[in-house]
């Protein structure tokens, strides 16, 4: 996957469908022939909603972009915990939840060439 467009996929809104959605475009066949995704959000979030779907997913979560491994069949996902979302809920609008959002565009953009 080395030679393909590598583009970030931000979950979004913890408690919405974007990581169900992120997930389910992550593991597209047609997807990662096309590009290398990596997911930015909390690693413990994406799980709960795999879980939740009951969707199999096998995710190798990382600190740095550098550190993915754009070979493997794994979804890369970078981690950005939100510690503050704990006791999240499904479909539910919250502050904390919006904060969230900001922080996974901030983190997403740190491994943006510069130039």
């Amino acid at each position: 996957m080395a030679d393909k467009t590598r583009i970030a996929i931000a979950i979004g809104d913890p408690a919405g469908i974007g990581p169900e959605i992120s997930l389910k475009v992550a593991r597209d066949p047609s997807v990662r022939r096309a590009c290398s995704p990596i997911l930015v959000g909390d690693a413990r979030i994406l799980q709960c909603h795999a879980a939740a779907c009951r969707i199999p997913v096998d995710l190798r979560v990382i600190a740095r972009v550098q550190d993915v491994d754009w070979s493997a069949e794994r979804v890369n996902v970078l981690d950005c915990a939100q510690p503050g979302l704990a006791g999240f809920e499904f479909g539910a609008v919250t502050a904390a939840c919006g904060q969230a959002c900001a922080r996974l565009c901030r983190r997403g953009d740190q491994g943006r060439p510069r130039g």
